[in-house]
């Protein structure tokens, strides 16, 4: 099984701590399990309550790793504890997307996908790169509410 260093890192994406199987002073990791789904990936993995770094491991703050060539970066959702373990659920960008409701939209001209990005991520969690369709415009209308990620797709 190949050793994956976990970086933990603070709301605001600032190094707190590692999680590293094979530094022998690193918080280690057991239990890791990484779950891909077609929109988005979700992991869960337990550590010793009693490293100190440990206190790095709260809802809100971040992990990111990188695995066979592919960078993940997950929001940390879900932590329990007790005074000898601690049990971490974290859900890349994609799945807290599937958190996140928009109401009805009528766009009143033809916007560009950027224009309508704008309009359901107001809070920029998402990046636009490559805009394959960045000279197209259409006039589009959602009549109910659903997911964030649902209304980008």
């Amino acid at each position: 099984m190949d050793n994956i260093r976990i970086a933990v890192l603070s709301a605001y994406d600032d190094v707190r701590a590692f999680l590293d199987n094979e530094a022998p002073e690193s918080m280690h990791y057991y239990d890791d399990e990484l779950h891909e789904y077609l929109k988005g990936a979700a992991s869960t993995f337990k550590t010793d309550a009693q490293h100190p770094e440990s206190v790095n491991l709260v809802e809100g703050n971040k992990l990111a790793f990188k695995w066979r060539r592919k960078d993940y970066y997950f929001n940390i959702v879900r932590v329990i504890r007790d005074e000898y373990e601690v049990e971490v659920e974290a859900y890349s960008l994609n799945m807290e997307l599937l958190n996140e409701r928009v109401d009805a939209y009528k766009a009143a001209k033809a916007m560009k996908f950027s224009e309508y990005l704008n309009v359901f991520d107001f809070e920029k969690v998402l990046t636009l790169n490559i805009n394959e369709v960045s000279d197209k415009t259409i006039t589009n209308e959602w009549t109910g509410s659903e997911e964030l990620l649902a209304r980008i797709y």
